[in-house]
C-alpha cells in the first residue's frame, strides 16, 4: 500500500510539472493548443489513476509514454495494444519492461510510422506464451524474429493470413516456428482466394510440424465450400503432433450435414490411413480431433 501511495505522490508531482509546461507552451504557441490539450488528457489518465492492473487495453501512443513503461509495465500480464505499427517495432519500446507479460494482443495500423529499433534495449520475456495479431497486413519479419528470440516460451499465435504468408519466405523464422509454435489460429480475409489459402497451408504444414492445435477462421461472406475441407485435410498428416483442426464459419450443405460427415471424409480422403479421427459440425464450425 505504501509503495502505491509513493507512486501516486510521484505522479502528482510529474503531472504538476507537465501542466505548468503545457500552460507556458499554450501561451507561447497558441496554434498548437489542441495538440497539447489532447496530450495532457492522455497523460492525466496515467498520472492520476493509481491502478495496478494485470489486464490492460491501451492505445499505442498512451502505452509508449514513459509513465506507463516505468510505473506500470512491469505489472501487466495480459496487454492489448491498438494502433501500433505493422513493423512491430512499436511494441518493443512498450514491452521492454513487461517481464511478467503472458499474452500480447496487437491491433496494427499500416498508417503508423514506426520508430527505430536500434535505440531499444530488449530483455527476455520468459512468461510471454501467446501473441494475437489479427488486424493489419503482413508484418516486418525481422522484428517478429526478434520477438521469437526474446520470448523463448511463445507457443501460441493468432494471426492474419498475410502474417503467415510473409513468414513462409524466411528460413530462419520457419525453423523457430517449426520448433516452437504448437497452437495456431489464422484469420482468412475475403480478399484471399481459396487456392492461395490451400497452397500456403500445404507449405505451412511442412514447416509447422510441431502443431498440436490448428484452426482457420473465415471472415464473413468468405466463399468456401466443404470441398475446401478435403483440400486441406490431405496436408494434415505432415503435422505429426496434431490433436485438433478446425475451420470457423465454413458452410456445409444441409444434405451433407444430415448424412454422416465422418463417413464422407473417409470416402473422399486418405486421412484415416494417417490415424483415427472424430468430427463435429456445429454453428458453422467444423472440428476434427485425432
Amino acid at each position: 500500500m505504501e509503495s502505491n501511495l509513493d507512486t501516486i505522490q510521484v505522479n502528482r508531482k510529474k503531472l504538476k510539472t507537465h501542466v505548468e509546461k503545457v500552460h507556458e507552451d499554450i501561451i507561447s504557441k497558441p496554434n498548437e493548443c489542441n495538440d497539447y490539450i489532447r496530450t495532457t488528457k492522455k497523460l492525466i489518465a496515467l498520472y492520476t489513476v493509481p491502478f495496478i492492473f494485470s489486464y490492460l487495453i491501451l492505445h499505442g501512443t498512451l502505452a509508449r509514454n514513459e509513465i506507463f513503461i516505468d510505473s506500470y509495465a512491469s505489472q501487466v500480464k495480459m496487454l492489448t495494444l491498438y494502433e501500433v505499427s505493422t513493423d512491430l517495432v512499436d511494441i518493443f519500446s512498450i514491452i521492454k519492461k513487461s517481464r511478467q507479460i503472458q499474452r500480447l494482443n496487437i491491433r496494427m495500423d499500416e498508417k503508423i510510422v514506426p520508430q527505430s529499433l536500434q535505440q531499444i534495449h530488449l530483455g527476455k520475456l520468459p512468461y510471454l506464451t501467446k501473441v494475437l495479431a489479427w488486424r493489419g497486413s503482413s508484418v516486418n519479419m525481422e522484428y517478429f524474429r526478434r520477438l521469437l528470440e526474446i520470448a523463448p516460451n511463445l507457443y501460441h499465435l493468432e494471426v492474419n493470413f498475410e502474417f503467415i504468408r510473409s513468414l513462409l519466405d524466411n528460413e530462419y523464422i520457419c525453423e523457430l516456428f517449426r520448433r516452437r509454435i504448437t497452437h495456431l489460429y489464422i484469420s482468412i480475409p475475403t480478399t484471399i482466394d481459396v487456392e492461395s489459402v490451400v497452397s500456403s497451408i500445404s507449405r505451412l504444414t511442412t514447416i509447422a510440424t510441431s502443431l498440436k492445435h490448428f484452426y482457420l477462421s473465415l471472415l464473413k461472406d468468405y466463399k468456401a465450400s466443404e470441398l475446401t475441407i478435403l483440400d486441406i485435410l490431405k496436408y494434415l498428416p505432415n503435422c505429426h503432433c496434431l490433436i485438433s483442426f478446425g475451420i470457423v464459419d465454413i458452410i456445409i450443405t444441409k444434405e451433407l450435414v444430415s448424412k454422416d460427415i465422418h463417413r464422407w471424409i473417409l470416402e473422399n480422403s486418405t486421412l484415416y490411413d494417417y490415424k483415427p479421427f472424430f468430427v463435429d459440425y456445429t454453428g458453422n464450425i467444423f472440428r476434427l480431433w485425432f
